[in-house]
């Protein structure tokens, strides 16, 4: 079978690089019922600002291309995360010993 369509630049990409960093803070609150749990979180991706290609789209017949990019070059996350009830954790324990 004959294709019609041929395209000479097959569109190598150049290697990912993605350094993250992330950052945790587990405070300690009371002994008191019910308990609560959380968690601080800050988080940063592609810290060093490398420009990721991950392909690239063709034209029908392949004389054009453009990158296949990330929306954004960093991404940010800050956040919280909770938990809370009756510490339940000896419980667990005693009932699977």
């Amino acid at each position: 079978m004959d294709n019609k369509y041929t395209i000479a630049d097959r569109g190598k990409t150049k290697d990912f690089h993605n350094l993250g960093f992330s950052m945790n803070y587990v405070p300690s609150i009371g002994k008191t019922n019910p308990k609560v749990f959380w968690v601080l979180v800050a988080s940063v991706t592609n810290v060093l600002g490398y420009d990721a290609v991950y392909g690239y789209r063709y034209s029908y017949n392949g004389a054009n291309k453009q990158a296949v990019t990330p929306a954004a070059k960093r991404f940010y996350f800050i956040g919280a995360f909770f938990s809370w009830g009756v510490d339940r954790t000896q419980d667990a324990i005693n009932n699977n010993l």
